[in-house]
């Protein structure tokens, strides 16, 4: 569990940056909505190589590799952040997003990795959970102690950057590469043959409903039986659930910063601590675990509707307000991506997320790159209306 954890703070750390380097590129740098969007769409299409080599690394058990290069990425990252202050350079803000994403890419793929081959496939939702919960736990914390002294932060970058990159150096140091790489065969075994079993188990059950003479009663307990089932929904549909999601979920988030700033006249620190305490609503994760499982429609239908409340007149003077709307809208996509995950290595029969993880990307990229074009065009409250179809879409496309 120390590992996991290691790894999720690693991820926590690359998120962070992530966010923090929207907020000084819009708060110092004076970055507008369509050049935001075009930077974080070129930074999600190094996210999105990035995940197709972590990927390749993962499926070689070369957990230890990737950290190393999220290490030497992030080491990167400070060192431009420090010049990028006082010059405002345009090369060095764009050489930062290349940065961090590709540090961002490969803690991903190591974690999914580690979780995929240190752990029996019984445990995998579970840990994903606990995974996110640890990341979205450990941002909030980050965030929010960010936020108390962003000032002075940005005066001492290297001392920022140090404490920051020990936890990611400790995480080095102490993990190993797989000696057995066999979960994920076993995996495919299993869910093989449990389909299998299901055909055979139908297939007796019809045959025992017509040759049954016990009574209508056991005919109905096996009608049950026979439509109850576990359905498999298909690869192809939970992707395209998936790029509903991905895709709303972009336009809505990368103009957050914009939205606030620009709209709601908040500060740098302001935002940074909306962010910081909306991720704190990760902790009913702990409180009241729970899985989504195939219900996971409902949760889309839910987070497609939560966006209306940013536009509530009570709420947009309300700090605390907005953030527990936000933390709700990172609750419910934390639940739906891990939902939607799990539904497709079950559905796809093995334990392969590189298919996933760049459909997911390419779709946020997309999203990304005109997200400040819609912006313009439709206002955030246009914004939010179109998400919301679109996430209904989504619900459609994974309903049984």
């Amino acid at each position: 569990m120390l590992m996991l954890m290691l790894l999720a703070i690693t991820l926590a750390i690359a998120n962070v940056i992530d966010i923090f380097t929207d907020i000084v590129a819009v708060s110092l740098g004076g970055v507008g909505a369509v050049y935001l969007g075009l930077l974080n769409a070129l930074s999600y299409i190094i996210y999105i190589l990035g995940l197709f080599i972590g990927s390749k690394l993962a499926d070689r058990g070369k957990i230890k590799l990737q950290i190393l290069m999220s290490l030497l990425w992030f080491s990167l990252y400070n060192v431009l952040l420090a010049r990028y202050i006082g010059t405002y350079s345009t090369i060095i803000l764009v050489s930062m997003y290349i940065s961090y994403s590709i540090m961002q890419a490969f803690a991903r793929t190591s974690i999914n990795a580690y979780i995929h081959e240190f752990y029996p496939s019984i445990q995998w939702r579970k840990l994903l959970v606990q995974r996110a919960v640890i990341t979205i736990i450990s941002e909030a914390l980050l965030l929010l102690v960010i936020s108390t002294g962003v000032k002075q932060i940005l005066s001492n970058i290297y001392v920022f950057a140090l404490i920051l990159l020990m936890p990611v150096f400790l995480t080095y140091l102490v993990i190993r590469d797989p000696s057995l790489k066999i979960e994920r065969t076993l995996y495919k075994l299993e869910v093989g043959l449990r389909r299998i079993e299901n055909i055979i188990t139908d297939n007796l059950v019809v045959y025992t409903l017509l040759t049954s003479n016990n009574g209508s009663l056991f005919r109905r307990a096996n009608l049950k039986t026979l439509f109850t089932k576990t359905k498999y929904i298909k690869p192809e549909r939970i992707l395209a659930s998936l790029i509903c999601f991905r895709f709303a979920n972009a336009i809505l988030l990368i103009q957050l910063p914009i939205y606030l700033s620009k709209y709601l006249g908040l500060p740098s620190g302001g935002m940074l601590m909306i962010y910081g305490l909306a991720r704190l609503m990760l902790i009913m994760d702990l409180l009241i675990p729970f899985e989504i499982g195939m219900k996971a429609y409902l949760f889309m239908i839910a987070r497609g509707l939560i966006p209306f409340l940013f536009v509530v007149q009570a709420f947009k003077t309300a700090n605390i307000w907005i953030s527990l709307i936000l933390g709700l809208i990172i609750y419910f996509n934390n639940r739906i991506d891990v939902a939607l995950y799990s539904m497709y290595i079950e559905s796809l029969g093995k334990a392969e997320s590189a298919r996933y993880l760049v459909m997911g990307e390419l779709t946020g990229f997309t999203a990304t790159m005109i997200s400040g074009i819609i912006y313009s065009l439709i206002s955030y409250e246009g914004v939010i209306m179109m998400s919301a179809l679109i996430f209904f879409m989504g619900a459609l496309l994974i309903r049984i």
